[in-house]
């Protein structure tokens, strides 16, 4: 088999391998009712420190076992759910991103009640550090760019 059809094949294959070995839990797209009593089951955990990139890692002590929807909010109290995630498989760990700076919290919802609320505050880096650190990066390049020039011409003298 020529080369390109067998790479090909075998990133369809693993592809397609990929796709079966989703949970099950990762299918399920039923929406939980609210229920108002504490649910100990699970103990949802965040990040301990003031979050700098955006994105964060929220954790539970054990994997789901059911429907478990993860809620925003911007008050402790929940009296505004913000948005929902679905807890994407049986996971005891899953990432949150695209946060703007703010303080956000969240709490399980599942079948048995919700869960503690975690507060995760959001304060991104400063934009002059980022524009200094892309055009350091800049000007080392054009550096480096310019030195591989001039050797190259000074060697082909």
């Amino acid at each position: 088999m020529p080369e390109p059809i067998r790479l090909v094949t075998y990133t369809a294959l693993v592809f397609l391998l990929t796709l079966a070995a989703r949970p099950s839990l990762a299918y399920s797209t039923a929406q939980t009712v609210e229920q108002l009593k504490p649910s100990a089951e699970y103990v949802l955990g965040g990040p301990e420190a003031t979050v700098r990139e955006g994105y964060f890692i929220l954790s539970l002590d054990n994997p789901p076992t059911g429907d478990v929807t993860i809620q925003q909010s911007a008050d402790t109290d929940f009296s505004s759910v913000t948005a929902e995630f679905n807890w994407f498989g049986d996971f005891s760990a899953t990432t949150l991103s695209g946060f703007a700076d703010g303080t956000y919290y969240f709490r399980l919802n599942t079948p048995e009640g919700f869960s503690n609320v975690i507060q995760v505050e959001v304060l991104h880096y400063p934009l002059w550090q980022a524009f200094s650190l892309f055009f350091a990066g800049l000007l080392l390049f054009l550096i480096l760019v310019l030195l591989i020039v001039r050797m190259h011409w000074v060697t082909d003298d």
